[in-house]
């Protein structure tokens, strides 16, 4: 749970005939990676040119990926050619909607010419300037009438196209393209062009309930094939026997032995030790809930192998961080229901939005407490506790107390990762425990008055001073004003939370002098207060989620986290959706 799965070493050394049986089974469990053994009294498979294999599974993932869009059911009537017939059609489409596009632009512009009012002969002359410009430009064409130059306008969208006869305009514009056919077979084409693309599509459909599901079996037996090629020239060989290695998390190794011995009738030995090489891979086991969070932790990197990982420490903290920027009930309520939305939508960012649903309950926590309610203060029973707006002292105060202990905790957990080298642990951590510790101990004395607090302070200073220079010499030192910079970064927690509820209450503020000036008054109230309380939730979830990374891969991670782990990948593992 704090660190990643324990892993193990695990030889299996068999009968060679036996090899394509126990890649078989080893292949459907999916608890082993294959390592390499460096043994010169061993010969090693050859390799395989995958290259063949490679483009044929290639294929077949891109006629899934187009058929699944057009898949509802399973008819079951394969067709020999579906895989070549599917990337046909795709093209066709591909190529059609190109067509498509080219006449749909070329109709505008026969709509231009028509709205121009422009005659075939008109079209055709040489003494003529058809062109366009920007709407803010629309003044320019002031200087036609002063020229007294016959001319024609249309304005579309943010563009004002024009007709004059003459080739001299006084001001700078765009040319205008004519159309190269009438709009009479221009409606003509794009209905045909239309047709054709529905019925590839349906052609496409039609593939997709016949084929898909078979092409997904190919596809599942081609990925073995190629994998198994892959892995062979890892095992060893001689002319009778075979040894395959690999990584096996500990918890699993049970499972893989009763499969292992199944499948080989128990003639076979199966050596197992804890894994102990450099390049260990990891394989992080949290809850379901708590796992979403290892997004976080892979977009930094990966914990290295015996590593503390931090997944449930960010559960934990980073939606309070995030709760105690953007408190705020009615924000806190929008943000769910948009990310939950999002959620449904976007099942490849499922973990990350996992992620922001989580942190907009606690906005939801901390709007009860703050009794905020899009800008507006409100006092009941059961919520408005505190007012953060009418204390930013207080707020500041616990924002630098939640930094204290987040960093603290971090320099704890460094303590325990640097165990048994004691030394490396009173260095690096407990030197800068000491010295906070000291800095507390002075600012006590002096406020009380008290003497002896001032000498135990000072004492304690110095020997933290002592044991930085001893761990890292006067660049450590140095270093010691920066530290306490990190713990004064919390205080973006009380500025960022109240610029956001600065901004909401602005917002209320002139919506509410809109709103007594009218109907248009009331109109233009209503558009600033929504479109105003988006932009303010928008920027008060990206600052929120921005800053509370920040504190924790800056002020909190460099405290104890290396990184630098490589995820565990087991042999037939799918990685292809």
């Amino acid at each position: 749970m704090f660190k990643p799965d324990s892993m193990c070493e695990v030889n299996i050394i068999f009968q060679k005939e036996k090899l394509n049986d126990l890649t078989d089974v080893l292949y459907e469990q999916e608890l082993i990676e294959f390592f390499d053994i460096k043994n010169t009294d061993f010969e090693k498979f050859d390799h395989h040119d995958l290259n063949e294999l490679s483009a044929k599974l290639l294929k077949i993932r891109s006629c899934i990926t187009i058929l699944k869009e057009n898949y509802k059911k399973d008819l079951g009537n394969y067709q020999e050619n579906a895989i070549d017939r599917t990337l046909e059609l795709k093209n066709e489409i591909d190529e059609l909607n190109k067509d498509l596009i080219k006449l749909e632009d070329e109709y505008k512009r026969s709509q231009i010419v028509k709205h121009l009012k422009l005659t075939p002969e008109e079209v055709k002359s040489k003494k003529i300037t058809i062109g366009f410009v920007s709407d803010y430009k629309i003044k320019s064409f002031l200087d036609f009438r002063k020229l007294k130059v016959d001319y024609k306008t249309y304005q579309k969208d943010d563009r004002v196209y024009f007709y004059a006869k003459t080739k001299n305009v006084p001001f700078k514009f765009k040319d205008f393209y004519l159309p190269k056919e009438s709009e009479s077979n221009l409606n003509v084409k794009i209905t045909k062009t239309e047709n054709s693309i529905a019925k590839c599509e349906l052609e496409l459909r039609k593939l997709a309930n016949n084929n898909l599901e078979h092409l997904r079996f190919l596809e599942h037996k081609l990925r073995k094939e190629v994998e198994v090629l892959e892995s062979k020239p890892k095992f060893s060989t001689t002319k009778n026997i075979t040894i395959v290695s690999g990584f096996v998390p500990k918890k699993s190794v049970k499972k893989f032995e009763l499969a292992v011995n199944a499948t080989l009738e128990g003639k076979c030995e199966i050596i197992i030790k804890d894994a102990k090489s450099k390049d260990i891979p990891i394989q992080l086991s949290n809850t379901h809930t708590v796992s979403k969070f290892e997004e976080l932790l892979h977009m930094y990197s990966p914990p290295k192998y015996g590593e503390f990982a931090p997944t449930w420490l960010m559960f934990l903290i980073f939606p309070i961080f995030f709760g105690f920027i953007l408190g705020d009930v009615i924000y806190g309520l929008i943000s769910l229901i948009f990310f939950s939305i999002l959620r449904l939508k976007f099942k490849e960012m499922k973990n990350f939005l996992a992620i922001l649903q989580f942190s907009s309950v606690m906005s939801i926590v901390f709007g009860i407490i703050y009794g905020e309610f899009m800008g507006y203060e409100l006092h009941g029973s059961f919520y408005g506790f505190f007012e953060r707006a009418h204390h930013p002292e207080t707020l500041l105060l616990f924002a630098v107390i939640f930094g204290l202990i987040h960093i603290n905790l971090g320099l704890i957990i460094g303590m325990v990762n640097s165990m048994p080298d004691w030394k490396k642990a009173i260095y690096d951590k407990a030197s800068y425990m000491v010295l906070q510790i000291g800095v507390g101990i002075i600012y006590l004395g002096f406020t009380t008055g008290d003497l002896i607090a001032k000498i135990i302070g000072w004492s304690l200073l110095a020997l933290s001073i002592v044991l930085i220079y001893l761990g890292h010499g006067f660049i450590g030192i140095m270093e010691v004003p920066s530290f306490f910079t990190n713990i004064l970064s919390y205080a973006r927690l009380m500025a960022v939370g109240l610029s956001s509820v600065a901004i909401a209450i602005l917002i209320n503020d002139f919506s509410a002098v809109f709103f007594s000036k009218g109907a248009f008054g009331i109109v233009a109230g209503v558009l600033l207060f929504t479109l105003g309380h988006i932009f303010n939730i928008a920027l008060g979830v990206f600052e929120g989620f921005l800053h509370t990374l920040r504190l924790h891969y800056v002020e909190f991670f460099t405290k104890f986290y290396s990184g630098g782990g490589r995820e565990f990948k087991p042999f037939g593992k799918k990685v292809y959706e």
